[in-house]
């Protein structure tokens, strides 16, 4: 019974709000108008002049506003959009075809709507409400709220949906959605759960969970739990999984796996710079007798993969190495490097599942005689943590403490070595 009277009751709202649209649609001042033929004038008080003159001033605005967005963005005029030729204060949308407007929504300018199923505006001014989507097909200023879609030509406001958010043009301000938010040109931020998309120039953030993809320059920050790919300059920063900078990254990608065709500072388990120097260095310590490694990463940090032998030792010994370091520019040809390292040590005389662990801090000075050729040398400082009390791995004195089920040997060493 109450599901009935609540039908019945909507009915009669959809009814009135039908038959009252007309009276309350407003004419802007570029709309037609014809003057009257009769001599008498109705009579007008002093308040409905004054409301009149005020919708006049508002409506008046709007167009010039519209103008001057078409004479800034050429482009956007050549799409012959036509001014908002009328005002609904309120409109109510059954679904896109179906609206309290009647057959004008291309060219109506509304305050606030309430769509059912969807809205198909021309202009927005103030707030749209949609239970399913939201469609502003040329200017949306206020604020898009639907539960499954927004649409706009261009927004300079907020977006918020469930599921997407789209602006065939620019987008200034916030779209927020829980799976995709797409627009042209981005000036603000775009938050998501899975995705991000900007076809064009991004000045501002890109943040989501999945995937934020630029095909522009990017002046801010592509933040992804996934992966961030900009097609072009990044001013700021690329943090996620995974950073793609096709174009120069001028502060920092951090993440598991970074490329970029030119990067200053990129910060993670590896990464790959198409302009950045790549060196093959061969060395001797007093660790291993004979290192052969690879350098790669951006300008300024790098990424080390090494292997090493021992077969001076009683023991012959097999080495494998990760590190990761920054260097510094000194001087011509001059450069400081610093960097950590991690080796698996294993003894020809121990078992596969031995741990033997060598942590290998280094400061080296570099000289480079050409692009790729330069020598190295400096000190480092180790740490071997191991459980089959392998002590032999170098000939220097080292100090031993004992850590729990782990023999732990500390002590000072040397890298000399060929960089190529």
């Amino acid at each position: 019974m109450k599901t009935a009277n609540t039908m019945f009751i909507l009915i009669v709202v959809l009814t009135v709000v039908f038959l009252t649209a007309p009276l309350r649609a407003e004419e802007t001042p570029e709309a037609a108008y014809e003057p009257s033929t009769e001599t008498t004038e109705p009579e007008t008080t002093e308040s409905d002049t004054e409301e009149l003159d005020q919708q006049q001033v508002e409506q008046q605005e709007f167009v010039d506003s519209v103008k001057k967005q078409e004479s800034e963005n050429p482009a956007k005029k050549d799409k012959a959009t036509a001014p908002a030729s009328k005002r609904y204060k309120v409109a109510l949308g059954i679904s896109p075809g179906l609206a309290s407007t009647g057959d004008d929504t291309d060219n109506a300018l509304v305050n606030f709507s309430f769509n059912l199923l969807g809205g198909n505006y021309g202009y927005l001014k103030g707030l749209e409400l949609g239970l399913v989507g939201n469609m502003i097909r040329q200017d949306a200023k206020g604020l898009q709220w639907a539960m499954a879609y927004n649409y706009a030509g261009s927004m300079k406001g907020v977006q918020a949906a469930f599921m997407a958010n789209v602006v065939d043009e620019e987008l200034q301000g916030l779209q927020l959605a829980a799976f995709l938010n797409f627009a042209d040109k981005v000036n603000g931020v775009q938050l998501a759960s899975a995705a991000n998309i900007a076809l064009g120039k991004v000045k501002g953030s890109q943040v989501s969970f999945g995937l934020n993809v630029a095909l522009e320059d990017v002046e801010g920050l592509q933040l992804g739990a996934s992966l961030n790919v900009g097609i072009g300059d990044n001013t700021d920063a690329q943090v996620g999984l995974m950073n793609i900078a096709v174009g120069k990254v001028r502060a920092v990608q951090l993440g598991l796996i970074n490329y970029a065709d030119d990067s200053d500072v990129s910060i993670g388990l590896l990464s790959f710079t198409r302009k950045a120097p790549l060196h093959m260095h061969v060395w001797t310590s007093d660790t291993a007798s004979v290192n052969l490694g690879i350098q790669f990463g951006s300008n300024y940090v790098y990424n080390i993969l090494a292997i090493g032998m021992a077969p001076m030792t009683d023991n012959f010994t097999v080495q494998a190495g990760y590190g990761i370091g920054g260097r510094i520019p000194l001087a011509e040809k001059w450069e400081l490097n610093i960097d950590v390292m991690a080796w698996g040590i294993h003894d020809n005389g121990a078992d596969w599942d031995d741990l033997n662990i060598l942590s290998k801090g280094r400061i080296t000075v570099h000289y480079r005689f050409m692009e790729h050729l330069g020598i190295f040398a400096g000190p480092t400082f180790n740490v071997l943590t191991t459980d089959a009390s392998l002590s032999n791995v170098t000939p220097i004195h080292q100090w031993k403490e004992r850590v729990d089920e782990y023999d732990v040997y500390m002590w000072p060493g040397f890298v000399v070595g060929l960089s190529i």
